[in-house]
C-alpha cells in the first residue's frame, strides 16, 4: 500500500509538473485588467513601456502571441503604452497670437493665453511662451502664451484740493499720459472780468525739471496730455490769486 501511494503521488507530481494553459489575449487591457487576467490563467505578466498612440498604461503587444500554449507560471512579455510620443514645442515669440495659436494646433498642443500690458510692443504679439522652444511636451500638453494687449488709458492716480496741491509721484510706462482735471471757482474773482485761477506743471522726479505745464480754467473734463515717455513724475498745482477748487485723474496709456 506504502509502494502505491508513493507511486501515485510520483505520478501526479510529474503530471503536475508539465500541466500547460493558454496564454490569453491581453492587449488593450489596463495594467490591473492584464494582472487579473494573467493570475486566472496562470501566467506571469513582464511590463516594459513604449510610446504608442493610445492611452498611457494600455497593453499593446504580448509576446507570446495569445492562443499558444505555454507551461503554467510561464512568463509573458506585455509593452504598456508610454501614451503618444512628445513633440517639438515650436518656437512663436514674436509672432501674432493667431499665428502661433494655429502653429501650436498643428503640433497637437493646446494654449492658454494672458494678455499683458506691453508698453512699446505691438499689440497681439507673443512676448514670452512656457514651455519654451526647443524643449519638447507630451502632446495635449498646454502651452502658456502671454500676449501684447492693446494699449489703453490706465488711471495712475486722482487727487483734489483747494488752491495749491500736489499727486504723489507717478510712474509712467507709456510713450504719453494724461492729465484730466475740473476746477471751478470759491467765490467772485478780483478783477471783474478776468478771474486768475490756478496752474499745473509736471515734474520730472529725476531730472529735477518741468515737463510741461498748463492753466486751469473753469469747467469739467478738460485734459492735457503729455508726451514725455515713461519716468517719474508729479503734478503740482500752483494757486492763482483767485481761490478755486480743483480735482485731477493721472492716467498712463499703454
Amino acid at each position: 500500500m506504502l509502494v502505491l501511494a508513493c507511486a501515485g503521488l510520483a505520478v501526479f507530481l510529474l503530471a503536475g509538473a508539465g500541466a500547460k494553459t493558454t496564454v490569453p489575449e491581453l492587449r488593450g487591457l489596463p495594467v490591473g485588467g492584464v494582472n487579473a487576467r494573467a493570475e486566472r490563467t496562470h501566467v506571469h505578466p513582464r511590463f516594459s513601456r513604449r510610446y504608442a498612440e493610445v492611452a498611457r498604461g494600455i497593453a499593446v503587444a504580448q509576446a507570446p502571441t495569445p492562443g499558444r500554449r505555454v507551461a503554467y507560471g510561464a512568463t509573458v512579455r506585455v509593452i504598456l503604452s508610454a501614451g503618444p510620443p512628445p513633440v517639438k514645442v515650436p518656437a512663436v515669440v514674436g509672432r501674432s497670437a493667431a499665428s502661433a495659436t494655429r502653429l501650436l494646433s498643428d503640433v497637437g498642443l493646446r494654449h492658454a493665453l494672458t494678455f499683458v500690458p506691453a508698453p512699446g510692443s505691438t499689440p497681439n504679439l507673443v512676448l514670452r511662451q512656457a514651455p519654451a522652444a526647443p524643449a519638447t511636451a507630451p502632446r495635449g500638453a498646454t502651452v502658456a502664451l502671454a500676449i501684447a494687449e492693446t494699449p489703453r488709458w490706465r488711471t495712475l492716480t486722482t487727487f483734489h484740493g483747494v488752491d495749491s496741491g500736489k499727486s504723489v509721484p507717478v510712474g509712467i510706462r507709456g510713450s504719453r499720459w494724461r492729465v484730466s482735471y475740473a476746477m471751478s471757482y470759491r467765490e467772485g474773482c478780483l478783477l471783474l472780468f478776468t478771474c486768475l485761477g490756478p496752474s499745473a506743471q509736471a515734474r520730472d522726479l529725476k531730472a529735477g525739471k518741468s515737463a510741461g505745464g498748463f492753466d486751469l480754467s473753469e469747467g469739467d473734463s478738460k485734459t492735457h496730455v503729455f508726451d514725455t515717455g515713461p519716468g517719474l513724475y508729479a503734478v503740482e498745482v500752483d494757486g492763482g490769486t483767485d481761490s478755486a477748487e480743483w480735482s485731477m485723474t493721472v492716467q498712463d496709456y499703454y
